[in-house]
């Protein structure tokens, strides 16, 4: 295995997702309603078959689970379920991804 790949397996190191660096999901992680903040992504999240859920985004100009993807950003084997994106006047762009 790369050394240089963060590990994710709960909701409070998910919260440590930065904008680069090499992730990989452990467990499926179940945000249960928490305001998720997007993340402008430029690295790379494996989510190793597992699934992220029950999140929620509110406002704001650009909602999805990632802000922007980066062109570089490499995002597989990944499960969204069960979020929701409310978007206000200011959205340009909603999705879950």
């Amino acid at each position: 295995m790369n050394e240089n790949i963060i590990l994710i397996g709960n909701a409070e190191e998910l919260k440590q997702l930065k904008t680069e660096g090499n992730y990989q999901l452990t467990a499926d992680i179940d945000l249960d309603g928490v305001a998720w903040e997007p993340v402008d992504f430029a690295g790379m999240l494996d989510g190793n078959g597992k699934c992220i859920s029950n999140f929620r985004i509110v406002g704001g100009e650009r909602l999805g689970f990632f802000g922007i993807l980066e062109e570089n950003a490499v995002i597989r084997n990944l499960t969204l379920k069960n979020f929701s994106v409310t978007t206000d006047e200011k959205t340009v762009a909603a999705g879950g991804l």
